[in-house]
């Protein structure tokens, strides 16, 4: 699901950032996709 806005994250560190004086945050999350066996339509296809 994608955020539109403000991040809730933003949020929560802002003021402590902003307080300490910090010049860049870097945040981030992983997207992880795997496939075993070539897939055509949701299905295993030998040709891939």
């Amino acid at each position: 699901m994608a955020y539109c806005g403000r991040a809730p994250t933003l949020e929560a560190f802002e003021d402590l950032l902003y307080t300490y004086g910090v010049d860049l945050g870097l945040f981030g999350h992983v997207h992880n996709s795997q496939r075993f066996y070539p897939v055509y339509k949701g299905r295993g296809d030998r040709k891939g």
